[in-house]
């Protein structure tokens, strides 16, 4: 990554807690509910008194629901990192954003930045906002290209249907993995019902969300703590992926 000179904000300090807070969105709400889905399904395999036929109807059913289930949790850490960049974006912006205006036109030039900063969309707008208030390019972050997938995977959890899920069929097809033929054969794609999200992939995304506000992080460190070694300021980084 680039080195920028590099300002502290308050802001910096109340996003050293944001990773742990997705990894316990992940720990303590996703991952509990699925394994109770899963042992659910497990119990309805190994009734005796249930007739097959009714007992595949059911597994089939609760199939379906740890599918949704996976999709809904996948919009929630899509909605919390979201949540948290802006907050962090619209909160970085009054004490870092020089805007290039006479001072009288200074005050209304910030509100339209922290304006923009709530509604750029992710991509390129948000990612010029991202080096001109902070000075990084986005794109160089390690996480950028998970984060980017999650963004995608957000958007089509949450709109079904369009262009955000034609494209995540092009980047990604082995998240169809078992899409149904019929439905293929009828409207000419794999439909967003059949996308699959496995328990790992939602891991692999908090990860990058974690991974990224470590980066942040250290990169504030490193800015003031230029004298010390890399490990010393791996111990000082509030941001962590629990192993």
């Amino acid at each position: 990554m680039n080195e920028h000179p590099w300002k502290h904000s308050v802001v910096d300090v109340y996003a050293n807690n944001y990773g742990s807070v997705a990894q316990d969105y992940l720990e303590l709400v996703v991952q509990p509910s699925l394994q109770t889905l899963q042992r659910r399904r497990d119990e309805l395999i190994a009734r005796p008194d249930i007739d097959d036929f009714i007992k595949s109807l059911q597994t089939l059913d609760h199939y379906v629901l740890k599918q949704r289930t996976a999709m809904a949790f996948c919009l929630g850490i899509q909605s919390l990192w979201e949540q948290q960049v802006r907050t962090y974006m619209s909160g970085c912006v009054p004490h870092l954003f020089i805007p290039d205006s006479p001072d009288d036109q200074a005050p209304d030039v910030i509100g339209k930045a922290i304006e923009k900063a709530e509604k750029a969309l992710w991509g390129a707008e948000f990612n010029e906002l991202f080096l001109k208030v902070r000075g990084l390019e986005l794109p160089q972050f390690q996480s950028y290209p998970q984060l980017d997938l999650l963004m995608l995977l957000g958007n089509v959890c949450r709109h079904g249907e369009g262009k955000a899920a034609r494209a995540l069929r092009k980047r990604n097809p082995e998240l169809w993995p078992a899409s149904s033929h019929l439905l293929e054969e009828h409207y000419g794609v794999r439909p967003v019902t059949d996308l699959m999200l496995s328990f790992e992939l939602l891991r692999s995304l908090v990860e990058a969300v974690v991974l990224f506000w470590q980066e942040l992080e250290r990169h504030g460190l490193k800015s003031f703590m230029h004298d010390q070694s890399d490990a010393q300021i791996e111990t000082r980084l509030s941001n962590r992926i629990r192993v």
